[in-house]
C-alpha cells in the first residue's frame, strides 16, 4: 500500500462575489476551497464512495516508479536501505515519484456571503481536517459541518495576482470525466462544508446616541385594566359611568311604583263604581226613601277609599326613598 500525505491549507484571501480559493503550504499536492453564496447548474449527482475526510487524506499518493520493487507490495526497507534512499533517489529500488491531485471543497455561507465578504477582506479556516471546521471572517465566528455535495455547484477559481492585489479573474474549473459523461457544467464532484454562525458580529459603537423614551402612556392589557377597575370600586371611587347608570336605574324603579299604585287606585274606583250600582238598581224604594242616609253613607264609603288609597302612595314613596 502506498503512503499518503495530507496537508492543512493556509489562510486564504477572498475575491469577487464571495469566491475565495487558495492552497497549503509544501510540496506533493494542495487543496483549494471556494466559498460561494447561492449556486445553480443543471446535471445529476454523480455519487462518490469516499467520505469527506477521506477526500482530504487522499492529498498525493508517493508510488514507486515501477512495479519490481525488491521485497514485493509487502517489502519493508531498512535504516541503511532508507537512508540510502534519501541520500540518493536513483536507489536500486527505484525513484519515488509524487503524484498531485487537486480537491475541491465548498464553503457554503448561505445568502450573506457577499456582506460577509465585503465586511472583512481576509477570512481563516482551522480544523478542515476535522469534523467541525471553524471559519473565522472579520469578528464573525463560524461553526461548519462536512455535507455531501450535491454536483451541481458551480466553482471559480479566483487567480490573484500579487503584483496587483486589486486584480482579479474567475476562471470556471475544467469539467471533470464524470462531468463531461453527464455533460454538465464543472462541479466540486467531491464535499461541501456548510457554515452556522456561531458568535454575532459586534454591535455598533453608539455611546453618543441618545436612548428614546417611549412617548404617552403605557399600553395595558385587558387584565390590567379590570384590576385597576376593580381596585377603584373597592375603594368606594365608582366611576361617573356607573354612578349615573345607578340613578336612572333608581328612576325607572320609581316611575314603575307610581304606574303600579295608579293602576291599583284606578281598579279600587271601578269596582266602587259597580258595586254602587248594583246596589242603587236592586233597592230603589229604599234610596228613595232614605236618600240622604244613603248619600250620606257613600260619600263615607268615598272619603274612605281616598284616604286609604292616600295611605298606599305614601307607603309607596316611602319604600323608594
Amino acid at each position: 500500500m502506498a503512503p499518503t500525505k495530507s496537508r492543512r491549507p493556509a489562510s486564504r484571501r477572498t475575491g469577487a462575489d464571495g469566491v475565495a480559493s487558495g492552497s497549503g503550504s509544501g510540496s506533493g499536492s494542495h487543496t483549494q476551497a471556494h466559498a460561494s453564496g447561492s449556486s445553480s447548474a443543471a446535471g445529476a449527482f454523480d455519487a462518490h464512495s469516499e467520505g469527506p475526510r477521506r477526500l482530504l487524506e487522499r492529498g498525493s499518493a508517493r508510488v514507486p516508479a515501477f512495479a519490481d520493487a525488491p521485497g514485493g507490495t509487502g517489502w519493508q526497507p531498512g535504516e541503511e536501505e532508507e537512508a540510502a534512499a534519501a541520500a540518493d533517489e536513483d536507489a536500486e529500488w527505484g525513484e519515488w515519484e509524487y503524484e498531485e491531485h487537486e480537491h475541491v471543497v465548498l464553503l457554503d455561507l448561505g445568502p450573506a456571503v457577499e456582506k460577509l465578504v465585503k465586511s472583512s477582506a481576509e477570512y481563516s479556516i482551522s480544523g478542515l481536517e476535522t469534523d467541525t471546521p471553524f471559519l473565522t471572517i472579520g469578528t464573525s465566528m463560524f461553526a461548519g459541518a462536512w455535507d455531501e455535495a450535491l454536483g451541481s455547484e458551480i466553482l471559480l477559481y479566483d487567480t490573484h495576482s500579487s503584483p496587483h492585489p486589486t486584480s482579479h479573474a474567475l476562471l470556471p474549473l475544467a469539467p471533470t470525466p464524470s462531468d463531461a459523461a453527464f455533460s454538465r457544467a464543472p462541479s466540486t464532484s467531491a464535499a461541501r462544508i456548510r457554515f452556522l454562525p456561531l458568535a454575532p458580529p459586534a454591535p455598533p459603537n453608539n455611546k453618543g446616541a441618545k436612548e428614546r423614551k417611549p412617548r404617552g402612556r403605557p399600553k395595558l392589557t385587558l387584565e390590567e385594566r379590570a384590576q385597576r377597575a376593580l381596585a377603584r370600586v373597592m375603594q368606594g371611587d365608582v366611576p361617573k359611568r356607573l354612578q349615573k347608570e345607578e340613578r336612572e336605574q333608581r328612576a325607572r324603579e320609581k316611575l314603575e311604583r307610581k304606574a303600579a299604585a295608579q293602576a291599583r287606585k284606578e281598579q279600587d274606583e271601578l269596582t266602587s263604581q259597580s258595586e254602587s250600582g248594583s246596589d242603587e238598581s236592586g233597592s230603589s224604594e229604599s234610596e228613595s226613601e232614605d236618600s240622604d242616609g244613603s248619600d250620606g253613607s257613600d260619600e263615607e264609603g268615598d272619603a274612605a277609599r281616598e284616604k286609604e288609597a292616600a295611605e298606599r302612595e305614601r307607603e309607596s314613596e316611602q319604600e323608594t326613598e
